[in-house]
C-alpha cells in the first residue's frame, strides 16, 4: 500500500483543483522485473547500489511506472523516543526525476510497450545488522493513484525482497603501489547465531521496519546478486 504524504486525500476534488487521478488509465498492465539486485553482504559506511529494472510486456504504455521501497529505515528499540524511525541506509542519490508525493516511492513516467526502465539508488549503510539481517521489500506499480494496476506477466504481484547483513566495521582500503588502484577488503561478517560486536559509533539498536508481510512478498535469496522475476 502506498502511503500518501499529502495534506488531503488525492481522490477528493474538495481539496481544490481537479482529481489527481483523472488522467490515469484504468486497467491491469503486464510487466516483468528483469533485474533486482542489492548485495546481501555489506559493510558499515561502504557505499553500495540497489537496482531494479522493469519491462513492459503488454501492448499498452504503462501510465507511470513506480517502485516503492520498504524500507531504508528501521525502528529503534530504544524507549522514550518521539520518533523511533532511524535510517539504516543513507540515500546518497535516488532515481533521477523520480521523486513523488508518496513516502518511499519513486516514479519514472510512462513506459512504452516492450521498453525497460531502471531504478537506481546509491546508498550507504549506517547501522550494522549484528545477528539479524535486515529485510528490504519492494513493489512495482503502474501508476500512483490506484486506477492503473501492475501484475507480473502470467499473474502475480510484482514485488520482492532482499535480506542484507551489514558488517559492524567499515572495509579497509589500501593503494596498490604497482597500479595506483584503491583496493578495499571487506570485513568478516559474523555467521548466523554468533555474536557480532556492535560498532563503536554508538548506533541505536534497530529492528527492521514492517514490510509487505500480508502480501506474501517473494524473497530474493542471499548471495544471488540479481533476480529475474520475484514471485514468478
Amino acid at each position: 500500500m502506498l502511503t500518501l504524504a499529502l495534506a488531503c486525500p488525492l481522490v477528493l476534488a474538495s481539496c481544490g483543483g481537479t482529481r489527481q487521478d483523472a488522467s490515469e488509465p484504468s486497467g491491469t498492465f503486464d510487466i516483468s522485473i528483469v533485474k533486482a539486485s542489492f548485495p546481501s553482504r555489506q559493510a558499515l559506511a561502504a557505499p553500495t547500489t540497489l537496482e531494479i529494472s522493469v519491462r513492459n510486456d503488454g501492448t499498452r504504455p504503462v501510465p507511470d511506472v513506480a517502485v516503492t521501497v520498504n524500507s531504508f529505515n528501521c525502528r529503534s528499540s530504544q524507549s522514550g523516543l518521539a520518533d523511533p524511525t532511524r535510517p539504516v541506509w543513507i540515500v546518497d542519490s535516488a532515481p533521477v526525476g523520480g521523486q513523488t508525493a508518496y513516502t518511499d516511492t519513486w516514479a519514472l513516467g510512462s513506459l512504452p510497450s516492450g521498453a525497460t526502465r531502471t531504478f537506481v539508488w546509491n546508498v550507504t549503510p549506517v547501522v550494522a545488522s549484528f545477528n539479524h539481517p535486515f529485510t528490504i521489500t519492494y513493489r512495482v506499480a503502474a501508476g500512483l493513484n490506484g486506477k492503473a494496476r501492475a501484475q507480473l506477466t502470467g499473474g502475480g504481484i510484482p514485488e520482492g525482497s532482499f535480506r542484507v547483513s551489514v558488517a559492524g566495521q567499515a572495509p579497509q582500503s589500501r593503494v596498490d603501489p604497482n597500479t595506483g588502484r584503491v583496493i578495499r577488503s571487506a570485513p568478516a561478517i559474523a555467521s548466523p547465531g554468533r555474536h557480532s560486536a556492535r560498532p563503536s559509533t554508538g548506533s541505536p539498536s534497530c529492528v527492521p521496519a514492517p514490510g509487505y508481510g500480508s502480501q506474501g512478498a517473494a524473497s530474493q535469496q542471499p548471495g544471488t546478486g540479481s533476480g529475474s522475476q520475484p514471485g514468478g
